[in-house]
């Protein structure tokens, strides 16, 4: 198999070494000439773990390079560094993330690509999901005024890729970076589909290939810093994706629809910390209390 030498795909590990290597075991078997893996755990336990797991594969070191920041960066974060490491090193044309949870198929890279550099107004492109809810689309369309997610276009919104496995023209990076890192724990895709609808480029989803997706966000809904994190980047998004004359409007609307949803998983959790959290999100960050955990970027639930 011939290497995509243009391609370089970004792995980010978060406590999950096992997961990881299936996942890396699975790209290897994409003909990619580079791997960065990204150590995100901010463990040393963990940090440890993914050592012995990768050592034990045999993999070189001319195709998977491992960075390890000195602290959990989140998922813009993380993908930032990376790209920036490989920048450094001369850059790629074509960038593939892929969650660790994920395990690409044969043929996969090969076939995004393909997608990818058929069409001129494409910036990014992204296989079907296949989850314990079965096959569902990457394309995911985020209203601007209330921060709904749906799968069909409706007024005032516009289309993301979900950050499960994307591939992107290098063309896509500003300065140095893919992501806005002030966004630590979801929204980063959602910003970035913006910004591409911004420049007059698409996403899209390649509907005849489709890659294995755990679904790993759920078991922290109802937790504080979940809560906290999803309503916060909400209101992160609003002068992102507002002009000057929207944002006062979007941000009313937005706050409403917030709180009603805090509201009603209070009341399907029966507990408080969804307001709580709704409460902490309308003030600064440093009101949160530090702790501070990321996974792999997932599709925002409502």
């Amino acid at each position: 198999m011939i290497p995509y030498s243009g391609v370089l795909a970004v792995v980010l590990d978060y406590r999950g070494a096992e997961r990881t290597v299936y996942c890396l075991e699975s790209l290897k078997a994409q003909g990619l000439a580079k791997v960065i893996l990204v150590d995100n755990s901010g463990d040393e336990n963990s940090s440890r773990e993914l050592d012995c797991c990768v050592s034990a594969m045999g993999w070189s070191e001319d195709w998977l390079q491992l960075v390890r920041p000195k602290a959990n960066l989140g998922f813009a974060g993380g993908v930032n560094l990376a790209i920036a490491t490989d920048m450094e090193l001369g850059g790629h044309t074509h960038y593939l993330l892929m969650n660790n949870d994920a395990v690409a198929p044969p043929g996969l890279v090969a076939r995004l690509v393909e997608v990818l550099e058929a069409s001129p107004s494409l910036a990014a492109v992204a296989p079907m999901l296949r989850g314990g809810t079965g096959q569902e689309s990457p394309v995911i369309w985020y209203n601007r005024y209330l921060g709904i997610l749906t799968r069909k276009s409706t007024p005032l919104s516009f289309p993301y890729l979900c950050g499960c496995c994307v591939l992107l023209k290098a063309s896509v990076v500003k300065d140095g970076r893919l992501f806005d890192p002030a966004f630590f724990m979801y929204g980063e895709d959602v910003d970035l589909g913006w910004r591409i609808r911004q420049s007059g480029l698409e996403v899209a989803s390649v509907e005849d290939v489709e890659i294995l997706h755990e679904a790993g966000a759920s078991s922290r809904k109802g937790q504080l810093f979940y809560e906290f994190s999803l309503a916060r980047t909400h209101l992160q998004l609003v002068p992102r994706t507002c002009t000057i004359l929207e944002a006062p409007l979007a941000l009313i609307t937005k706050v409403f629809v917030l709180l009603v949803r805090a509201f009603v998983r209070s009341a399907r959790y029966r507990s408080v910390v969804p307001l709580q959290a709704f409460f902490f999100s309308l003030f600064r960050a440093r009101a949160m209390p530090p702790c501070r955990e990321a996974t792999p970027s997932t599709v925002p639930s409502q």
